[in-house]
Order: C-alpha cells, then structure tokens, then sequence
C-alpha cells in the first residue's frame, strides 16, 4: 500500500469557468435589466410604441 498523496490541482470548482459564467450570467442580467425598466417604464421614443400601447394607426409624426 502507498501513503495518500495530495493532489496537484483542484478539480472543482474550476476558476476559471465560474469567472465567466458570473460575467455572463451578469450581462446577460444587465441587458433583461435595461429591456424590462424600457419597457415598462411608459416613455414613448418611437412611433410602433405608441400604435402599440393605442392600437390605433399614427397620422403624422413630428422629428425633432
């Protein structure tokens, strides 16, 4: 029998791999962050906004 030898390495948790998956699960989250305060926030930007919210077609636009 041979004496229990320590490992050179850590299997798990891999850094590397749990650095980018908490950089992407964070993008991804600021993104559907930003999407939903748009959406729900009621400011009208562009015109298929407000046909949108009235369902009523627009007659003329204004540009600024």
């Amino acid at each position: 029998m041979s004496p229990a030898q320590t490992p050179r390495h850590a299997e798990w948790p891999n850094g590397p791999l749990v650095v980018f998956a908490g950089l992407l699960a964070g993008l991804l989250f600021a993104f559907l962050a930003s999407t939903a305060l748009d959406i729900w926030g009621g400011r009208v930007v562009e015109q298929w906004q407000i046909q949108r919210s009235l369902r009523l077609p627009l007659l003329s636009s204004v540009r600024l």
